[in-house]
Formats: structure tokens, C-alpha cells, sequence
């Protein structure tokens, strides 16, 4: 047995360990009502009344900004589908705005994030390289020429924002 080897089975160990006795425990998902869609990508939740709304983008994928082409379209989508709808969060993370980053859930069981891509209204987020599902979503929509992918003109949400920056 090689080292690399041994310290994957000691930490297999200690996660177990850790799982078993109670002091590693899946974060409890939040459950609140959709009351404000920013973009295609961005929702604010409610989630005790008489609270602030959270801030919330979807984790995992990024849909274009509101001036680029589908912009407005994602956002459409989104709204459809949470608007006024009570969902499920998962957060994975915040960022420094205070923003939450989550997998949003919808009543029907759907990901918010998953709806949205296989519409071809979004990119799967390489910077979250553990998010395959986007990325064959992704493919999916491109394949079919879905949204977005429908046009030879597609560009990235990043690279619009690191341009537009770039000039400021």
C-alpha cells in the first residue's frame, strides 16, 4: 500500500468517524418564498416573515447578464418557475456580498439550475468543476440548439462582465 493510498482510507476513517458520532451533519436546507427574481440567475427568498429577503445565486451555473442576448429571457424563465413559489435551498457557500450561493428547489421537485440550463438559458459554471450535471445539461442544449445556442454568437457571462470592466 502506497502513501496516497493510506491517506485516503485514514481519511475515509475519520469522515466516518466524524458521520457516525454526529459532529459532521448535513446543513438543514432552508425553506422560503421567491418574492424578487434579479436575473436569470439571481432570486431573493424570504425565509421568516418580517426578515430581509436572502440574496441568492444559483449555484453552479451562470445565465447571461440582463443586456445580452437571452438575458432577459432567462430571467422570464426564472420567474416563471419561483416567482411567489415556496422552495428548498441548499447552500453551498456565500460570497463577500453576502449573497448566498444554493441549489434552488422548486415544489416539483426540479433544480432551478438544471431547468434553466437544459433550456439552454445558462452556461455551466467551470469554476465549479464538481457540477457535471450543468455541464452535460449544457451540451444537451447546444446539441438541440436550445435558447442561447440557438444563435453562433453565444458568449459567456464572465467574459461580458470581465470585458465591461476591462473598458470601465
Amino acid at each position: 500500500m502506497n502513501c496516497t493510498t493510506a491517506g485516503v482510507r485514514v481519511a475515509a476513517m475519520l469522515l466516518l468517524v466524524a458521520v457516525l458520532t454526529g459532529t459532521v451533519r448535513a446543513a438543514k436546507p432552508l425553506v422560503g418564498k421567491v418574492v424578487r427574481v434579479t436575473d436569470g440567475d439571481s432570486v431573493e427568498v424570504l425565509v421568516e416573515e418580517g426578515r430581509k429577503p436572502y440574496r441568492v445565486t444559483l449555484d453552479g451555473i451562470d445565465s447571461p447578464e440582463l443586456p445580452q442576448p437571452f438575458g432577459k429571457t432567462a430571467r422570464q424563465f426564472t420567474s416563471d418557475s419561483a416567482l411567489g413559489k415556496t422552495v428548498e435551498l441548499s447552500v453551498k457557500g456565500r460570497y463577500r456580498s453576502r449573497r448566498l450561493r444554493a441549489r434552488v428547489v422548486l415544489p416539483d421537485g426540479r433544480d432551478l439550475a438544471a431547468a434553466l440550463t437544459r433550456a439552454g438559458l445558462a452556461w455551466w459554471y467551470p469554476r465549479r468543476p464538481h457540477d457535471y450535471p450543468y455541464k452535460y445539461l449544457e451540451a444537451e442544449a447546444w446539441k438541440a440548439r436550445r435558447g442561447l445556442w440557438s444563435r453562433g454568437d453565444a458568449r459567456p457571462p464572465w467574459l461580458y462582465r470581465e470585458a465591461k470592466r476591462a473598458v470601465q
